[in-house]
């Protein structure tokens, strides 16, 4: 269907963006539509013989209306309005991956359509600070005026943009330069005691606020393992965590409230779902009553634990935001089922107890290997959480397929390339695909546990599907064309240095040998992985961080080539043994403690690169 609009800034984005169902120019086909203005927080499309009257209360409501009459098969009156009132998406680009400009406006646009209008980019360093060059050097930065550009073009959508950086931990990209060491508490830390410290902290701040036009911030604060314990310790001084945490907290407010900003702020520390123990009571009491507590938790979905941890945020006297995951980190492929499982256990809960606002999360810790567009369902789906009372799952599909011309379940089949099918009950999900991808070829680090199956077969069969998928001109089309070629070459790759230390133990040859010829095969299929990555990384995000995961594919290759030549020797007389093949593997997963002695969540398998990559750590700095 064809929809006729007032020639307006919007309509121009809109007519840009899907000119099959937009139009601002007179058309036989197109029905006409008149946009009304009024009161209340939702819309009303009421269809008549000559216009389509669409009455909303603010942009973000006609945009989400708009969003709503594409995905109609033919134009009918619709009464709605949102379940939430904040609905927002966090990006990571802080993780080695920085999106480009032109690529988020395109994609806010397509989600406000959905029901957005929040967002935010979660910079560590990825934004400038001046006077300060090491901030984001190198790490593809963004400048004052592309963020101003991303600021206005979400006001176009009514979505509202606001930065979200950290005050306190995960600072290592800051903190690892010698330059900031008076500074540095541990490698993650700021040093609570330094006063030139909280001089950075405010420098930063009104840097981070500075291209945007809202006054609300989030600041971070979240997972500050060993505050206090580090550069920070004073011998023959007891060490109080919380206490310094809370005090620190209270110096980051003030410098908020002078600036005219209202914070918001990660809940881990103050509840304790991270390691360290939950502030008492008498902790809590001295939490600043002006900043917004954000409740985090992806791998739990326990509707009865999350409720519990929001009863004791409003016991606080907080009115919380809630923040879901979409499952995209240390994975080239995300587990959507566990991101469904988690924004409907969690938005669930947190619309019970009357909590009006949600911030998906979508992290990309182990250097965001995974793209954007392959969690646009897990997004779809959490704004329709966000959006509808009702027929959540029905909405999130039909809306899908109108905005991205795709069907949602399509995409959402690349989760079983990581999953590989084992399990899924697991707290966390697997990552078997990037396991078996990253695995060294000579040691086996990964495939030559006990628990890890054969997967050759089946990712021979899964790069055949994604080959058909890879068949529909799309927006997915490109990603589905990398799936396969992922598939293709886990397909000899997978279960290679298997098959070759199983020939070898058997003294067989004649084996080894035909073995060995596949070696050269999986390098040639890494190299089309390798180029068609890049291929949709460049159009994704900014070159920068991009070196990371060329260096650990070229790792592989470099490896792959280690292998083919011992093996070769081998076989020629020029070796006398292959210890590679035949050391004996250790599971590296065992009954663990975390931090203060809580039972650890690490499954069977998730693992980062590091992990499957070498048992040799080197740090540079």
């Amino acid at each position: 269907m064809l929809y006729r609009l007032p020639k307006s800034r919007l309509a121009s984005e809109l007519v840009r963006l899907f000119p099959k169902s937009f139009t601002v120019e007179a058309a036989k086909a197109a029905r006409l539509c008149r946009l009304e203005t009024t009161g209340g927080k939702g819309f009303r499309i009421t269809p008549g013989d000559g216009e389509i009257l669409i009455e909303a209360a603010g942009t973000d409501i006609l945009v989400w209306a708009l969003g709503e009459l594409m995905a109609m098969d033919k134009p009918k009156a619709v009464e709605k309005t949102p379940a939430l009132a904040f609905r927002g998406i966090m990006l990571d680009a802080s993780r080695n991956a920085v999106p480009r400009v032109d690529f988020l406006k395109d994609r806010i646009a397509c989600l406000a359509l959905m029901g957005l209008n929040r967002f935010c980019l979660y910079t560590e360093d990825t934004y400038p600070v001046k006077g300060e060059p090491l901030f984001g050097y190198a790490r593809g930065a963004y400048s004052q005026a592309e963020l101003r550009e991303l600021v206005e073009y979400g006001r176009l959508w009514g979505v509202t943009l606001f930065p979200c950086i950290q005050t306190l931990g995960h600072m290592e990209h800051i903190l690892k330069y010698p330059h900031y060491t008076p500074i540095k508490d541990n490698d993650m830390i700021y040093n609570v005691y330094s006063e030139e410290a909280y001089a950075f902290i405010e420098k930063t701040i009104e840097a981070a606020r500075a291209p945007y036009d809202t006054d609300f911030i989030h600041i971070g604060m979240d997972e500050t393992h060993g505050l206090g314990r580090g550069l920070a310790f004073k011998e023959g001084e007891p060490i109080h965590p919380r206490k310094l945490y809370v005090e620190h907290l209270g110096k980051v407010a003030a410098i908020c409230r002078k600036l005219g900003l209202k914070p918001a702020m990660w809940g881990d520390i103050v509840l304790g779902t991270t390691g360290e123990h939950k502030m008492d009571a008498s902790e809590t009491s001295l939490l600043p009553a002006d900043v917004t507590m954000n409740y985090w938790e992806y791998a739990w979905c326990d509707t009865e634990k999350y409720a519990k941890n929001l009863a004791e945020f409003k016991g606080m006297g907080y009115d919380p935001i809630v923040s879901p995951g979409v499952w995209s980190w240390s994975r080239f492929f995300p587990a959507y089922y566990k991101a469904q499982a988690n924004i409907s256990t969690l938005l669930g809960s947190a619309k019970r107890v009357g909590v009006q606002g949600a911030l998906n999360t979508h992290w990309g810790d182990d250097g965001h290997e995974c793209f954007f567009d392959w969690n646009l369902p897990a997004h779809a789906y959490f704004l329709a959480q966000c959006t509808e009372t009702e027929n959540v799952d029905e909405t999130a599909r039909r809306k899908f397929s109108a905005v991205f011309g795709e069907d949602f379940d399509v995409v959402r089949s690349v989760e079983k390339i990581d999953v590989a099918g084992y399990k899924v009950e697991s707290l966390l999900p697997y990552n078997v695909g990037k396991c078996f991808f990253y695995d060294d070829p000579a040691q086996g680090l990964f495939s030559g546990m006990k628990k890890v199956k054969p997967a050759g077969e089946f990712y021979r069969k899964t790069a055949a599907e994604m080959r058909a998928k890879a068949k529909r001109k799309t927006l997915f089309q490109p990603l589905f064309r990398f799936a396969e070629a992922f598939c293709d070459f886990l397909s000899v790759k997978a279960d290679l240095r298997s098959r070759l230390a199983a020939a070898y133990k058997k003294k067989d040859r004649k084996a080894l040998k035909k073995i060995a010829a596949d070696i050269p095969v999986a390098k040639r299929k890494l190299a089309k992985v390798q180029d068609l990555y890049r291929a949709y990384w460049l159009r994704e995000r900014n070159p920068f961080g991009l070196e990371i995961i060329d260096g650990r594919m070229g790792a592989l290759s470099a490896r792959l080539d280690y292998l083919q030549g011992i093996v070769g020797e081998y076989l020629a007389g020029k070796r006398p043994d292959l210890p590679e093949l035949d050391f004996i593997h250790y599971s590296m997963f065992h009954e663990s403690r975390g931090p203060d002695y809580q039972p650890s969540i690490w499954p069977d398998f998730m693992l980062h690169y590091s992990a499957l990559a070498s048992r040799n750590v080197i740090k540079w700095w």
